[in-house]
């Protein structure tokens, strides 16, 4: 139990929903816990179509309309998260539609033309796109079998 003096106000703050409300930011200490309490989940749930036309821009050659479709019909709340990391990033306008096809075979999967010129693939295999949109999903060949290793990370900390 940890007690806390905010505001000339003494709170208990519950272990379950540990965090801080300062005058210009929130302390959060236990993710969670915040996420539950702030219905963060839900509110990216619900910004799912404002992220794919802004997805749809900035990356006109893929088709993020099934995705926007799959995650609202499911209510696919890491598919949600996933579109909502890619959105944040800055390098976007830079990725190569070859590259990326190449990695998507290598996971095993194709994306497939929509006859409109746009890149999708298929319904089961839309996380493991986004996985790859957002660099969450590596692979190593260091064996002498010729096997690649696949792995999903839970961050994308840049090491160079």
């Amino acid at each position: 139990m940890t007690l806390c003096k905010l505001w000339k106000m003494t709170f208990k703050l519950d272990n379950d929903f540990d965090f801080l409300i300062h005058d210009t930011y929130v302390e959060i200490l236990h993710p969670s816990g915040f996420v539950f309490i702030s219905d963060l989940d839900e509110q990216i749930i619900a910004g799912v179509n404002e992220t794919v036309n802004q997805l749809s821009q900035a990356m006109p050659i893929l088709n993020f309309t099934p995705i926007a479709e799959y995650i609202t019909a499911k209510g696919a709340r890491r598919a949600a998260k996933l579109l909502a990391s890619i959105k944040s990033r800055n390098d976007l306008n830079l990725m190569n539609i070859q590259k990326l096809q190449s990695k998507c075979q290598l996971l095993g999967f194709h994306l497939v033309e929509d006859g409109n010129g746009k890149f999708i693939t298929e319904e089961d295999r839309i996380i493991d796109l986004l996985e790859i949109l957002d660099r969450r999903s590596y692979d190593y060949d260091l064996n002498t079998d010729n096997v690649v290793e696949i792995y999903i990370a839970s961050s994308r900390r840049k090491k160079n």
